[in-house]
């Protein structure tokens, strides 16, 4: 039964994370080609808005979290701020390569992090 529950769990993750990633690339797509932003501060920007969305469904939705909202709230920070400084390194690296190449990129590092982060620090029970 533990077993379906963390399942589950990461079931949960997944969808929250999906949306958190598809609000992310149209948001920065959307400040980069309309907007004009360069690509690290348009994936700073939608980074940050999908973060704040992502706090709240994970806290309700993924890991039911019933703790002072005070403490999970600095760690989410916390590993908010890695996600951040993850997703403004790799444009910085990739940025010879096209904006989307960067954008993809941060999609595939940003969610493993942050699944074991929070799973073990945030909401931890």
């Amino acid at each position: 039964m533990h077993r379906l529950a963390d399942f589950a769990q990461i079931f949960r993750f997944a969808g929250v994370g999906v949306t958190c990633s598809v609000m992310y690339f149209l948001l920065a797509s959307a400040f980069h080609s309309f907007a004009g932003l360069a690509a690290i501060s348009a994936s700073f920007v939608a980074y940050a808005l999908s973060a704040v969305f992502g706090y709240h469904a994970h806290r309700r939705f993924t890991f039911a979290s019933n703790s002072a909202i005070s403490g999970e709230a600095l760690r989410f920070f916390m590993v908010t701020v890695l996600g951040l400084t993850i997703s403004i390194a790799v444009p910085w690296v990739l940025g010879n390569y096209t904006p989307a190449l960067s954008f993809m990129t941060v999609l595939l590092i940003v969610p493993s992090c942050s699944f074991l982060m929070m799973k073990f620090f945030v909401f931890r029970p």
